[in-house]
């Protein structure tokens, strides 16, 4: 699709009829000024008022000038000239409401001088304004970020036509959208919630033993997160206990169409002759008239309050093929594959043919899983031809939901992400011109150069899937041993070629606010894909390592330390000047492929003692942890995500009240302060701490210090070390609320320390408002079995 691209002309660019010059009753914005307000109810919900906000930005973006946002209350209600958003007394008035509809849905329209922006939810609500922004704006949402979007200024505002949005698919969804910025990118660009379709028969069956199967091959079985192996589905008891189990939820959650009862992440079953599969789906055992046939037993009982209620479920890996049994009309499954591999035309016919069964297998609603992972990809996984092919496929076969795994790298990431929000909102829109329209939003001039760039990662992603086996998924995805095999020399080079043209291009035009915009999304992108190029150079290195790089083993050993040390520089430069809206990318984190202990076992007792490790702590512990024997154990002390982080540290905080948690973060609101947490660790232990947090734009250099100390070995000096902010960007006039700071600490617990002696870790900030995103305490061990 991408080499299509370079011979479209997009004609209606040049036949842009004449419109009336535009009054103070046709216009919105005019001489200087918004003729009127935005508009909300006098109780809005958290999503419209959060419209409000960004459609005043997107406004003050293009004009200069930031409209005021008025609450109706008190025997007001809008009127006059504005933009009343959601559902106001003024729409109640005028008779404007969305239409009724599963999902999301739209209405745009003018009384007079007055815009309603009305959705049949909130959410529904946030993207109408951003179809307008788009429409009645001209802007393009290229990514998140003050300077994620692309729009030319603007004089004057007229009132737009009206619309009746219902799109293409109910629900629409992505996840990882981890911030204010890229959640309200998701919605201006077309986004909004998925139903409750996933893992869930866990939580409603770990918690008895008669249902589940105690220890297996995988994980204990009440493990989190539904990773425990599947439950007992031939019980006796299992249905009416999942039954009551839903009720019960429903009772909690009054508002929701589906409860989550979807099988476990697993593919531990039972041994029962109902658990036996029947024959095979793209090379897995085929279980989904069990799973399947069980759900219709839970679905025969009373498991839901009146009313439309669902059962979501997955069919996924076992029971991902439809099943022969008709399907309860109240189960509502989303059936899973990674449909990049619709690049390969068997697999393509394979997964449609499923999809086609499922909308006629008895199901009232059918959705769709996908997995779209970004930033754990070593290269943009893009293949537009086969997002286009799936989702136009998936329309075809009646699904109504549509959900995709992303975790975005943005620079890498965001042209499949609203190429395909636009799809989804119009399956029979043209996805090369929205290709097109993305491109020349995002670089400009330099589109060329970087759709050659992409249409080259296509063929690497096409020829993948042409060589695919049954049951492959996720090919590279937090693989360090396929980087290499992604990104070749040869790819390398022609990119390298392509990415100094764009840079060529974009030096020759003009200085203004848009074209520094596009040079700042080209710079992150080099800056990317030199940590791209820096893992898959690390990858072939140590993928060779069993055959001897040089024949020399010091050589070896220093060759391989240099190439892990310019990935890490590397990964460093991308962590400091990462789009926001992004999550952190943690190559050197990983273990694959590991080629110290080899390279270590070659080198002769003198060559040992020829040796340099790296001045720089994290480094020399790293490659000493790597050194040791690669099936030693890693005992994590604590590590995820602050979900209930008060009890977790002690806080040393100005104002000792001022902490909330919300979306997994940890929001400290005391200009200064400090947090503690104490962790076990043992003699010959290695011990590291990531942190990932965002910080006030304004911070100064050491506004946010990360140590480690030794309390009980007082001979051990601690170890601060700066988390370091980006600059703001050159072309940006007013700053971000806050920017991203990541860092991490690598220390061999002293020599001479007891057992069971503690590590303290200390986050220290001063002159900001900190959130932490996530904290990783590892305790790894050196000393041999």
């Amino acid at each position: 699709m991408f080499r299509a691209l370079l011979i479209i002309a997009l004609f209606c660019s040049g036949c842009v009829a004449s419109k009336p010059e535009l009054t103070d009753k046709t216009a919105l914005y005019l001489n200087g000024r918004w003729l009127g307000p935005i508009w909300v109810s006098e109780n809005p919900e958290f999503d419209e008022y959060a419209a409000a906000q960004s459609l005043a930005d997107a406004c003050k973006d293009v004009t200069g000038v930031r409209p005021e946002i008025r609450q109706e209350g008190s025997g007001v209600i809008a009127s006059g000239s504005g933009i009343a958003l959601g559902r106001t007394l003024a729409a109640a008035k005028a008779g404007i409401a969305a239409p009724v509809a599963d999902g999301d849905a739209a209405v745009r329209a003018t009384r007079g001088q007055l815009v309603f922006l009305v959705g049949n939810n909130p959410t529904a609500t946030y993207i109408a304004t951003g179809r307008f922004c788009e429409q009645a704006l001209g802007m393009t949402f290229v990514m998140p970020g003050v300077n994620g979007a692309d729009f030319k200024p603007l004089r004057v505002v007229g009132l737009p036509t009206d619309e009746v949005w219902r799109p293409s698919f109910a629900w629409r969804a992505v996840s990882g959208m981890i911030d204010s910025e890229s959640i309200a990118w998701a919605r201006r660009v077309g986004y909004g919630e998925r139903p409750n379709c996933t893992h869930g028969l866990y939580a409603a069956l770990s918690s008895k033993s008669e249902f589940t199967l105690g220890v297996n091959a995988e994980t204990p079985a009440n493990a989190t997160g539904g990773r425990s192996a599947q439950p007992k589905l031939s019980h006796p008891q299992a249905a009416s206990a999942v039954a009551a189990y839903s009720k019960a939820w429903f009772a909690k959650n009054p508002q929701a169409l589906a409860v989550n009862l979807g099988i476990n992440d697993s593919l531990v079953y039972e041994e029962a002759d109902v658990a036996q599969p029947k024959g095979m789906y793209d090379g897995r055992p085929n279980r989904s008239d069990y799973v399947f046939g069980f759900l219709n037993q839970v679905a025969k009982l009373d498991w839901a309050p009146e009313g439309d209620r669902a059962i979501g479920c997955l069919a996924y890996l076992d029971a991902a093929a439809c099943p022969k049994v008709k399907v309860n009309p109240v189960i509502f499954p989303a059936i899973c594959a990674d449909r990049i591999q619709y690049a390969n035309p068997e697999f393509a016919k394979m997964d449609a043919a499923n999809l086609v069964a499922w909308g006629r297998s008895g199901a009232r609603r059918i959705g769709t899983w996908d997995y779209w992972f970004g930033r754990d990809v070593v290269i943009p996984r893009v293949h537009l031809p086969a997002l286009t092919q799936s989702i136009v496929a998936a329309h075809q076969a009646g699904v109504c939901s549509w959900f995709a795994e992303l975790d975005p790298l943005w620079v890498y990431d965001a042209p499949k992400a609203w190429v395909g929000a636009k799809l989804l909102s119009d399956a029979r829109a043209n996805p090369a011109q929205l290709a097109q329209q993305w491109f020349d939003a995002a670089y400009g001039p330099a589109a060329p150069a970087m759709i050659t760039l992409y249409s080259r990662i296509e063929d690497v992603w096409g020829d993948l899937a042409l060589r695919r086996m049954p049951a492959q998924w996720l090919v590279g995805w937090r693989d360090g041993c396929s980087a290499a095999e992604l990104l070749t020399p040869a790819l390398q080079d022609a990119a390298e070629k392509d990415l100094a043209a764009a840079e060529r291009v974009l030096a020759k035009a003009p200085s203004d606010a848009r074209h520094n915009r596009m040079r700042m999304r080209l710079a992150q992108f080099i800056v990317a894909w030199k940590l791209s190029v820096a893992e898959a150079g690390r990858s072939r290195l140590a993928n060779a390592a069993g055959q001897k790089l040089t024949g020399q083993p010091l050589q070896d050993w220093q060759k391989m330390m240099a190439a892990e040390l310019a990935r890490d520089q590397a990964e460093s430069e991308l962590l400091r000047a990462q789009w926001p809206g992004s999550l952190p990318v943690k190559w050197s984190a990983s273990v694959q492929p590991n080629p110290w202990p080899l390279l270590a076992a070659r080198l002769s007792p003198d060559e040992r003692k020829q040796l340099v490790i790296p001045s720089e702590a994290p480094a020399a512990a790293r490659i000493a942890m790597r050194m040791a024997d690669v099936g030693l154990p890693r005992v994590v002390a604590w590590k995820g995500l602050l979900n209930y982080p008060a009890g977790e540290w002690t806080m040393r905080l100005a104002y000792p009240t001022a902490v909330s948690s919300a979306r997994n973060f940890l929001a400290i609101r005391a200009p200064q302060g400090r947090l503690f947490k104490r962790v076990p660790v043992a003699p010959g232990e290695v011990i590291r701490v990531s942190v990932d947090a965002d910080v006030a734009a304004s911070i100064s250099e050491g506004a946010v210090v990360l140590a480690v100390r030794f309390p009980e070995t007082p001979k051990a000096p601690a170890t601060p070390k700066v988390l370091h902010a980006p600059p703001p960007p050159p072309a940006s006039k007013t700053l971000p609320f806050s920017v991203r700071v990541w860092g991490r600490t690598v220390l061999e617990v002293p020599v001479g320390a007891n057992v069971g002696t503690v590590a303290e870790v200390e986050i220290a900030f001063t002159d900001s408002l900190p959130t932490l995103r996530e904290v990783t305490i590892e305790r790894i061990s050196l000393q041999s079995r």
